[in-house]
């Protein structure tokens, strides 16, 4: 009993002495966190100002709709990110945030419009060299199919070559290849194409001219004539002149 009382009576002295050193302890550690998180949250400040500025005590609503702000967040963009361009057109907001003109307010042309959409399909190509897209729009200039230039479905473990063999005709990609004025046919939301319009980043070959021309498309507009004097593009500019469908390229 006694020494029970004995250490009853001395561990509440060793628990708040163990206590008082271990509070002292971590306090010395908690100030010296403190300190050197004032520190380093001081020296962060230091070299990366806050993007916010002298709009620090606005509010959210009132920097939405803060043009001088939203001007500083877009040349800091720009700063950051070499990518961008510094002189991006500049958006006008209304009083309730919304964009009411872009820039000089420049509209784009249907052509320009229909031709962005064609070389935006491109970028699905998988084709290391030449990526080609293609948009087709219907009389009232409704989209009804976008293709570009890829393989048909492949499950087997042999990839299609994507190089050119001039020797071997089974390892050359235009022996597999889908050209993208014939996947936008393929694809097109409707079966009658009569009327018809496409967009082609490259101007179409020989043989999406035979497609082109069977389907009823009646306009034919090209951004690029990659080698126009080879022979498989004067066969199909023969052929379409031939069938009266317009060609042109956009500039």
């Amino acid at each position: 009993m006694t020494e029970h009382d004995c250490d009853l009576t001395t561990s509440p002295k060793s628990t708040s002495s163990n206590s008082s050193s271990n509070s002292s302890g971590d306090s010395c550690c908690r100030s010296t966190s403190d300190s050197s998180d004032e520190l380093l949250s001081t020296s962060f400040r230091s070299r990366s100002p806050s993007p916010l500025g002298d709009h620090v005590d606005k509010g959210c609503e009132n920097l939405l709709t803060d043009k001088t702000f939203h001007n500083e967040i877009c040349a800091l963009a720009a700063k950051r990110n070499g990518n961008l361009d510094n002189s991006r057109p500049e958006c006008v907001l209304d009083d309730k945030n919304r964009i009411i003109s872009v820039g000089k307010n420049e509209l784009l042309t249907d052509h320009e419009f229909l031709m962005e959409i064609a070389l935006l399909a491109t970028t699905r190509s998988d084709d290391p060299k030449t990526k080609v897209g293609a948009c087709i729009v219907d009389r009232k200039n409704r989209i009804i199919g976008i293709g570009y230039n890829h393989f048909p479905p492949n499950y087997t473990s042999e990839p299609y070559p994507w190089g050119k063999d001039k020797w071997n005709h089974l390892n050359n990609k235009l022996t597999y290849v889908i050209h993208a004025e014939s996947d936008a046919i393929f694809s097109a939301q409707s079966a009658d194409l009569r009327g018809a319009t496409i967009y082609s980043t490259l101007m179409p070959c020989n043989e999406c001219a035979k497609l082109i021309i069977q389907s009823g498309i009646r306009n034919v507009f090209y951004f690029n004539s990659k080698l126009f004097e080879k022979w498989i593009y004067k066969a199909s500019r023969r052929m379409l002149h031939a069938a009266r469908v317009t060609l042109q390229k956009l500039e």
